[in-house]
């Protein structure tokens, strides 16, 4: 009996925890594309828009991901999407806080991504080590956070992934400073 109580509160803790999480990436992100996302224009595309895109390019396989989890795109917060098919990450919990560390180690240094970031490691203490290996990929790959993903949506996909990913040869995100653990 006493292993059952255990259980029950570390998995009412977990529930907890991924709630806290998720409510509050609900609650701030629209708040955020207003207030800081104000410049940036809508891309104005649905779902079965981007299933018009050439069969294996960004646009399309974008398409299949918004479909598959039956989510739309969010006004000026569509690269959020594209980046979970460029990184193949999924949209659990932990997919979401690998995500913005990879970011993180890609440069990218917006209150969100910090933020959101700073919370995965408070409240995912058993991930962290995932999240230092998702931060050093960041760094290794090329600096993607910039990138106008509108303007690729008909690119393919594969040919993304490779440029983003360059060989070990070529340089690195080396202007980026490191975050200290």
């Amino acid at each position: 009996m006493k292993n059952k109580q255990p259980s029950t509160v570390i998995e009412a803790w977990y529930r907890l925890r991924d709630w806290l999480l998720i409510s509050g990436v609900e609650c701030l992100k629209r708040p955020y594309a207003s207030l800081f996302k104000i410049r940036k224009a809508s891309w104005n595309l649905t779902s079965q828009d981007l299933l018009k895109y050439p069969i294996a390019s960004l646009g399309y396989e974008l398409g299949i991901f918004l479909s598959k989890h039956n989510f739309e795109l969010m006004d000026r917060l569509e690269d959020h999407d594209v980046l979970h098919v460029l990184l193949n990450i999924d949209t659990t919990v932990k997919g979401e806080a690998i995500m913005q560390w990879i970011l993180i180690g890609n440069g990218k240094r917006s209150l969100f991504c910090l933020f959101s970031g700073l919370l995965s490691w408070l409240l995912l203490p058993e991930f962290r080590q995932i999240l230092k290996e998702s931060y050093a990929k960041g760094k290794k790959m090329r600096s993607i956070h910039k990138w106008q993903f509108e303007y690729l949506l008909r690119e393919p996909l594969v040919v993304l992934k490779n440029m983003m990913n360059p060989a070990d040869t070529l340089s690195l995100n080396k202007n980026i400073r490191p975050l200290r653990f």
